[in-house]
């Protein structure tokens, strides 16, 4: 299994200040604590993002939920695909074949799965070396 730090053809961008960093996790946090933590996973998140140089398009629906996309993650690597594109997890409206109607961006579309689902899908990625 490949890291995908070690992929010569991804560079880092974690040169992100303390100072800067410190300003945008005071600039914009959600009210409730559920906006919070994700607001702050996605910041330390920001420290560690790679450009992406190999993504893949990923439009999650009804027929393509957060399982269907950790299931093909196997797959995807050995295509040397290493990061995912994929369109918007929030709840969006009812039906909506894209999601990216956003109607609450603090939780999560239960038509496309659950939070645990979706993490599992995270922690798929990033044991073959991937990202989101």
């Amino acid at each position: 299994m490949m890291s995908a730090a070690k992929d010569p053809g991804s560079r880092s961008i974690s040169n992100l200040s303390d100072s800067s960093f410190a300003a945008l996790r005071t600039a914009a946090v959600p009210r409730n604590d559920a906006g919070k933590k994700c607001f702050n996973r996605h910041l330390e998140n920001m420290r560690s993002m790679e450009i992406p140089v190999a993504t893949y398009p990923i439009q999650f629906s009804l027929n393509f939920r957060f399982v269907d996309a950790r299931d093909l993650v196997p797959y995807l690597r050995e295509l040397g695909v290493i990061h995912l594109y994929a369109s918007p997890r929030f709840k969006a409206g009812k039906g909506s074949s894209h999601g990216y109607d956003v109607a609450d961006p603090l939780r999560i579309n239960s038509e496309l799965g659950t939070e645990e689902e979706f993490d599992e899908m995270v922690q798929k990625l990033k044991s073959y070396g991937m990202g989101l």
